[in-house]
């Protein structure tokens, strides 16, 4: 796989940032997984538009190492509810962070203050991988990728409108995955219990 952003080394800063991620969770034999524009520019193969940001998951266990590792006086961390964050650099917003837990029914999910919200079945472990300045990167999954921008990515507001970019970005996704695997998708439109404290 050659992602269409892929470059000799990271030419923003939102890709320093998550050079220096990518970096600290090898350190800790850990995986992170891109999802948002990144990811899905990666699985259709071309350029969409550019990025401001970069948007990853990482398991909520392993999080707080990977975040000792890069924490330095150029970044702010935001957290918005339990599991997840905004990195900012320099005023700006450098990454989107969500923290995944194992649900014990055996999907990813990510906390929020109602509960869990529920991630496909395979989401990470069945994304694929490639090297990028030398690291591993691995990606959602398509699926992961339709139920995080039908769903505003967790973090929009109830019942808001799913901004311009996200239908865009949800046409092509429509037109990666069978209308089969869609209806079963909408299963993850929901807020399950919360897993327990154990967690990953």
């Amino acid at each position: 796989m050659n992602p269409p952003w892929r470059t000799e080394r990271p030419s923003t800063p939102a890709e320093r940032f998550l050079h220096s991620v990518l970096e600290a969770a090898e350190r800790n034999g850990r995986d992170i997984w891109l999802y948002g524009g990144y990811a899905l520019e990666a699985h259709v193969g071309h350029r969409l538009r550019e990025h401001r940001d970069v948007d990853f998951i990482a398991e909520a266990a392993s999080w707080p190492a990977i975040e000792r590792r890069v924490r330095g006086p150029q970044y702010e961390f935001r957290y918005a509810f339990p599991t997840a964050l905004h990195v900012y650099g320099a005023g700006l917003c450098l990454a989107d962070v969500l923290l995944v837990e194992e649900h014990p029914d055996g999907f990813p999910c990510v906390r929020s203050p109602l509960g869990a919200n529920p991630l496909p079945r395979g989401s990470l472990a069945q994304g694929r991988s490639f090297t990028i300045w030398g690291h591993r990167v691995r990606l959602v999954t398509p699926e992961c990728l339709f139920v995080m921008k039908a769903s505003g990515n967790f973090t929009a507001t109830a019942g808001a409108e799913l901004r311009d970019k996200d239908r865009r970005d949800l046409a092509l996704l429509r037109g990666m995955l069978s209308e089969v695997a869609i209806q079963r998708l909408a299963s993850c439109f929901r807020i399950v219990s919360a897993p327990t404290q154990s967690g990953m």
